[in-house]
């Protein structure tokens, strides 16, 4: 079960902090790490849930919907459900931001087994656990080949 003040590590360049949970809403902390390899993320959406983006300091590179958009301290992103979208950090030093997903659903589980492969196995999950945690998550995040 997620809990706020839970910290999830997504690839080894990406810290998200709980600090909102509920039915409603999953509140992040997000920062990405620019000492770690710069990995840009599947295209990728979410079925059921908006994500909303404030960026606090540094910069994100976006694609949303084939649009490249970069977001720099003070900007905003909303990204309604279904929307293609990727992003990852531009910045020469850390990226902060607070990361906003309505519904919450099992997002935060998701995570959850995502930084737990990779904490047992030194790794980001092969192609078959991938291919599982999509399956089962299919409400939350579908990838976009």
């Amino acid at each position: 079960m997620a809990n706020v003040g839970d910290v999830y590590n997504l690839g080894g360049h990406e810290r998200l902090t709980v600090t909102r949970l509920d039915p409603e809403l999953l509140e992040v902390r997000a920062e990405w790490d620019p000492t770690e390899t710069p990995q840009q993320p599947l295209a990728h959406r979410h079925p059921s849930q908006d994500e909303h983006f404030v960026i606090e300091e540094g910069e994100l590179q976006a694609v949303v919907d084939g649009a490249e958009i970069v977001l720099r301290a003070g900007d905003t992103l909303d990204v309604p459900a279904g929307t293609v979208h990727a992003m990852w950090s531009t910045a020469p030093g850390v990226t902060r931001a607070v990361w906003q997903v309505r519904p919450a659903l099992r997002t935060a589980e998701m995570w959850t087994e995502v930084t737990a492969l990779s904490a047992d196995a030194g790794r980001m999950p092969t192609p078959d656990e991938g291919q599982a945690l999509l399956a089962k998550y299919a409400p939350e995040f579908e990838l976009v080949l």
